[in-house]
């Protein structure tokens, strides 16, 4: 519960700080998290760090209408709503996959099964929490060395991951 509090600040924290430390245990009950993070050894504005370390970054949002027999699923099924994606979502992707083939590309998903079906679907490498680490650094590694160029994951990604050469990022929502 603490955690969850500050992990709502996470973004003063950094990009690849985290909430728990090796070693150092849980947070009890009471505790303060902020004191699991120690003092701040440098900070630095947004703005000063743009120009030389951060790329400039274009967000596009592109809706989806959900029509006909998708509409009810969504709501009398959610948690298979969340898995498979409506018509509309499928060309949608796979329009954006062939426009950017050849591009570095990330798609984020929620859920796992999500995630899985997209890999099947369109020959894409898969990554979610059962993705063993020492696999997983091998995943990145070839992903930034160009050798793999497009990931599906799970939230796996979402924090603490660096790819400089990332071109195009796709989140499914």
């Amino acid at each position: 519960e603490l955690l969850s509090k500050a992990s709502a600040h996470r973004r003063l924290i950094g990009l690849t700080a985290t909430l728990l430390r090796e070693g150092d245990g849980d947070c009890k009950s009471g505790e303060d998290p902020w004191a699991l993070l120690g003092r701040c050894v440098f900070q630095e504005t947004f703005a000063r760090l743009a120009p030389e370390y951060l790329a400039p970054v274009r967000c596009v949002e592109i809706r989806v209408p959900v029509v006909g027999a998708w509409r009810g699923m969504f709501k009398r099924q959610p948690l298979a709503a969340a898995v498979c994606l409506s018509r509309g979502k499928w060309e949608m992707l796979e329009h954006l996959l062939a426009k950017h083939a050849g591009d570095s590309l990330i798609i984020l998903v929620e859920r796992c099964e999500q995630a899985r079906l997209i890999a099947a679907t369109f020959g894409i490498l898969p990554i979610d929490g059962t993705v063993p680490a020492a696999q997983l650094k091998d995943y990145l590694e070839r992903f930034r060395a160009r050798k793999i160029l497009a990931i599906v994951a799970t939230h796996v990604l979402d924090d603490s991951a660096d790819f400089p050469e990332l071109t195009v990022m796709i989140q499914m929502g």
